[in-house]
């Protein structure tokens, strides 16, 4: 099997997903507001998809997105129109590919009395390079007047990485990359419940890590793993282990049973390129055809999988995330 996985895959993925190559394609929330997965725009490279982020602290931070309006700001959204969307969008992040985008419209009358208009935004949404970037096209479209008219669906549209909108946007907890356009840190928006800290010394400083003499771990981009292996030899995935970082490059990893205790279980296998190298990871199972893999859109289980982790002349993570649902490993 080629080695093709894009290291611009997401660190996690929610449990149980890979199960079955889900192609759920839009989340729609009421008429005329919805998360869609569509085709990302013509010539953009490919985004950091699959990733999987709070709904709660999406919610949050899209809470703070104001937009300027006349000589005042207002909320983007609202609370309760926040905490529907993110929901939505954080399954939706979870299930996109590399080369989708998310298209966001939100309909919401934002507290306005029982006879007033309700307003749409919107959004382009896609992360790449540790960001979740939000590019809004409409922080106010009035469209619901026609639509009441004619009963027309109207031509939508999200935002775009090459047109800048009319929009103003502020945000003090966000990269400002254009006036309609932000980017969210996607560290701030990880699950609460896999609380980890950067791999650092007692001073908070990269630290070098023993066991080999491949260098020290930079901390940058990569939370504390359960293990950190920089020896050359071939390793097997321990049973606590939920991360394991390599340092060194062309491994053969053999995971544990999918079933048992580790039914559910994700494991993400990170490896660091200090090199410019292309390292291949080589996945197996010890107990036979348990692993099936994103490459054959998981139709076939195969004893072992390959994965090119490396972009050529750079240092970057290559994430591969396996999930077990008792009796395979779903690798992506």
């Amino acid at each position: 099997m080629k080695p093709v996985l894009s290291a611009t895959l997401a660190l996690m993925m929610i449990p149980g997903l890979l199960q079955a190559a889900d192609t759920r394609r839009m989340w729609q929330i009421s008429a005329f507001t919805w998360i869609k997965r569509s085709p990302a725009e013509k010539g953009a490279g490919a985004n950091g998809h699959p990733l999987q982020v709070d709904p709660a602290a999406l919610a949050k931070a899209m809470e703070s997105i104001h937009f300027v309006s006349g000589s005042a700001e207002e909320p983007l959204f609202e609370r309760t129109e926040a905490e529907k969307l993110a929901k939505a969008m954080a399954e939706a992040l979870s299930l996109a590919g590399p080369g989708e985008d998310l298209e966001l419209l939100s309909t919401s009358k934002r507290g306005a009395s029982l006879l007033g208009t309700s307003l749409a935004v919107t959004a382009r949404v896609f992360a790449v390079d540790g960001k979740l970037n939000l590019i809004v096209h409409d922080s106010r479209n009035e469209f619901m007047f026609q639509y009441n008219l004619d009963y027309m669906m109207p031509r939508f549209e999200y935002g775009s990485r090459t047109a800048a909108g009319p929009v103003v946007l502020k945000d003090p907890g966000a990269e400002l990359r254009r006036a309609d356009w932000i980017a969210l840190p996607v560290e701030a928006l990880r699950p609460a419940a896999n609380p980890q800290s950067p791999i650092a010394g007692p001073s908070g400083e990269a630290g070098t890590v023993s066991g080999g003499s491949a260098g020290p771990v930079q901390a940058t981009g990569i939370h504390a793993p359960s293990a950190v292996i920089t020896t050359a030899s071939d390793y097997t995935v321990q049973a606590d282990e939920r991360c394991v970082v390599f340092t060194t490059i062309d491994r053969t990893i053999t995971l544990p049973d999918p079933g048992g205790p580790n039914t559910g279980r994700v494991l993400t296998i990170l490896s660091p390129d200090p090199t410019g190298a292309r390292p291949n990871l080589l996945l197996q199972c010890p107990s036979g055809a348990k692993l099936k893999s994103a490459l054959d859109s998981f139709a076939s289980a195969n004893d072992r999988c390959f994965f090119d982790s490396s972009t050529a002349g750079k240092w970057r993570v290559g994430p591969i995330s396996c999930t077990s649902d008792g009796v395979f490993w779903y690798c992506q």
